[in-house]
């Protein structure tokens, strides 16, 4: 495994008025990492807060040392395990916390749902306790060692080579992330994981996708056909923007697709998106990458372009521009033919191949969410052999 920089890892924490924090004198919490990058310390009595990953935790071995470097409180700490970027303001959120608490002499495995209240935070519902720590506290100035290893159907978490959870489920996938709530002086140290190891590709399982398209009469489309798409992915209508989205997120993960328009009477948008949150169609604060190739002369290209809100139909002929392709910015695709895509997507990188071209090479912020096949207006687009290393 991989010693890693914590200097690329965000905080995010909940607005203290917002879930009646104050009330308590809770503290806006305060991230610092040290200089080398090997360790962060949460440093104040704080709200719920959260130190999240650049990668997701499928497949990936996590470990990391805990120790709380104080004896002056005994409230809260842990992780959490399907975290994702933007759930402390997410009414629909929904992700796992390894809750430890002291005052409590607790270890539980717990679920929280949308945005709880400060106090809530003490009754998180359960999913299971430790099998030796359930009634056991932290002790101040000890450190502990956890490793964690979650896949979609199993999760395995050991302390100090003791394995307190081996839980069969099905989980989603998300962001691994340092907890504190209510604790000061918790130092999180040599977070190592095995994020840089080859995985096997394998074939997506497309049944576990889902199709979400914007309202027609909304974004004044009504006069398209409805979308449809039919497994292998194919979206067979002329209709308004749509997506299939993927059960898994982009970021640590490599990406392989064929594209494939199989009539030649229409000449409109396909293409995919790389950050979408399930939702975004519904969205007015829906933010995600949208790799758009168009057919019409006018307009032909491969781009990668950027949806805010929720745009209207004819705003898809003009959407911001991030990039434009290295070789097909002005090139329209052509019916019949069959195009081969690769993705591969960090925090602040972005690649894109089209037939073994690297047609995008980004820099940047990133958001990770699904990957999505993307149709607008566009009958007879197949997508197939999609595969994934995640």
């Amino acid at each position: 495994m991989a010693l890693l920089d914590l200097h690329n890892w965000t905080a995010e924490s909940y607005d203290r008025a917002q879930i009646d924090a104050l009330k308590y004198n809770a503290h806006e919490a305060e991230w610092v990492v040290s200089n080398d990058g090997k360790s962060v310390s949460q440093q104040t009595d704080c709200q719920p807060t959260f130190f999240y990953s650049d990668f997701s935790s499928f497949h990936n071995t996590i470990s990391v040392k805990l120790k709380v470097q104080s004896d002056v409180d005994d409230d809260h700490i842990g992780f959490a395990l399907n975290f994702k970027p933007g759930d402390t303001t997410n009414p629909n959120a929904d992700f796992l916390v390894l809750h430890w608490s002291k005052s409590t002499s607790q270890m539980k495995l717990c679920r929280v749902s949308g945005i709880p209240n400060y106090i809530d935070f003490i009754k998180l519902p359960e999913v299971a306790t430790a099998k030796t720590l359930a009634s056991t506290g932290w002790n101040s100035d000890q450190t502990y060692e956890f490793k964690f290893a979650c896949s979609q159907s199993k999760l395995k978490i050991w302390v100090d080579g003791n394995l307190e959870f081996d839980l069969d489920g099905q989980f989603e996938d998300g962001r691994f992330a340092c907890y504190s709530c209510s604790q000061a002086a918790v130092l999180f140290s040599d977070v190592e994981a095995d994020i840089s190891v080859s995985r096997p590709e394998t074939n997506v399982e497309l049944t576990r996708w889902t199709a979400e398209s914007y309202d027609r009469n909304q974004i004044g489309a009504a006069k398209e056909e409805e979308a449809k798409w039919v497994i292998t992915a194919a979206q067979i209508k002329n209709g308004q923007p749509t997506f299939f989205y993927s059960d898994f997120n982009c970021f640590g993960a490599i990406i392989s697709a064929q594209l494939y328009v199989e009539t030649a009477t229409d000449d409109d948008f396909v293409g995919f998106a790389l950050n979408f949150q399930p939702g975004d169609t519904g969205n007015e604060n829906a933010n995600f990458l949208l790799l758009s190739w168009n057919a019409q002369p006018q307009r032909a290209g491969l781009k990668l372009c950027r949806v805010s809100g929720i745009p209207l139909f004819l705003d898809f002929l003009s959407l911001p521009e991030i990039a434009i392709a290295k070789t097909l910015g002005s090139i329209p695709w052509q019916p019949k033919q069959l195009y081969e895509f690769k993705f591969k997507c960090s925090q602040n990188k972005l690649q894109v191949w089209v037939d073994d071209n690297l047609e995008f090479d980004v820099d940047g912020d990133f958001e990770d969410g699904r990957f999505a096949c993307f149709d607008c207006s566009q009958a007879m687009a197949i997508f197939s052999e999609i595969q994934a290393q995640i």
